[in-house]
């Protein structure tokens, strides 16, 4: 099954923060890629977030996916 996610950051998250997230999180996504659970990634610019395009077996491994991002 495809899905669509669309995340947006907290306004709060200070930069520090994400400066230290944004690496885990391409590896992250890498990872994801190289299975075949992730079909596109898109950065939003200028809205602070990301779009991801891929593929879950199930609602739980969808929630999985999602839930494991840093």
């Amino acid at each position: 099954m495809e899905f669509l996610v669309l995340r947006w950051i907290k306004p709060q998250v200070s930069i520090e923060r994400l400066a230290s997230l944004t690496p885990a999180q391409f590896k992250y996504l890498s990872k994801l890629e190289s299975q075949g659970k992730i079909e596109s990634y898109y950065h939003l610019i200028g809205k602070q977030g990301h779009m991801i395009i891929g593929n879950a077996d199930s609602a739980e491994e969808l929630s999985r996916i999602i839930g494991e991002d840093p």
